[in-house]
């Protein structure tokens, strides 16, 4: 493997390892309450147009996070309407 190959396939795991560590901080802080869902989503937007050749594989992980991030904010909100009926 030539020398700017490796670079790319370093520059990939790094950006790859980056990606995955913002999405999990991302995703702590909603849990823990510090972000909403309107902010997380803005800030995990705002990351993307830092990724260039990964940027395919960040926007698919990122969209599966949102999907989760709006899942639990609609069992948060499900579970709240059931326990007000009560």
């Amino acid at each position: 493997m030539d020398i700017k190959k490796q670079d790319r396939a370093l520059n990939f795991v790094d950006g790859a390892e980056y990606a995955h560590i913002l999405m999990r901080n991302v995703k702590e802080r909603y849990r823990n309450g510090e972000l909403d869902f309107a902010n997380a989503v803005k800030i995990l937007d705002k990351e993307s147009v830092k990724f260039g050749s990964y940027r395919e594989y960040y926007n698919a992980n990122k969209m599966k996070i949102i999907k989760g991030l709006y899942d639990s904010k609609m069992r948060a909100n499900i579970e709240k309407a059931v326990g007000q009926g009560d």
